[in-house]
C-alpha cells in the first residue's frame, strides 16, 4: 500500500470525529490571533485520545511567511 493510499483510506479518522459526541476541540489564541488547535476524541467514558495538534509557525518561533 502506498503512502497516499494509507492517507486516503484513513482520512475518515481525521474528519469524522469533528462532530462526534464527546470530542473536545481546543483553540489557543494569543494577541487576538489563533496560534494553535488540538482535538481529543473519546476512547471510553473517561478517556480522550489526542487526535490532532497544530501550532502556527509564528508561535513555534518561525516567521510565518
Amino acid at each position: 500500500m502506498t503512502r497516499l493510499q494509507v492517507l486516503t483510506e484513513h482520512d475518515w479518522q481525521w474528519h469524522a470525529p469533528v462532530g462526534m459526541p464527546g470530542t473536545h476541540n481546543l483553540v489557543a489564541v494569543a494577541d487576538g490571533r489563533t496560534v494553535g488547535m488540538a482535538r481529543g476524541v473519546p476512547v471510553d467514558e473517561d478517556t480522550r485520545e489526542l487526535r490532532s495538534l497544530w501550532v502556527s509557525p509564528v508561535a513555534r518561533g518561525g516567521s510565518g511567511t
